[in-house]
């Protein structure tokens, strides 16, 4: 959530590559307005449907609880 426009764009990602390159190349991409403000990184790879897909109700709730453990850490 944001303060200002409701919400933000926010990625979550299970790999390896720094979250300046996927902001980087997400802006070189899409346009800065719809690249992400921030980068949570996922320990697990992320939910998934029996079909592939992402499961965006299991994600959400992984979203969240990112969201706890990088304001616990300051």
């Amino acid at each position: 959530p944001s303060a200002e426009w409701g919400e933000e764009v926010v990625a979550i990602v299970h790999g390896e590559a720094s979250a300046e390159e996927l902001i980087g190349g997400a802006r070189a991409l899409l346009g800065s307005y719809k690249a992400p403000k921030r980068i949570r990184k996922a320990i697990a790879p992320l939910p998934r449907t029996t079909s592939g897909k992402i499961e965006r109700r299991d994600l959400a709730a992984l979203f969240h609880s990112l969201e706890e453990a990088a304001l616990q850490e300051g």
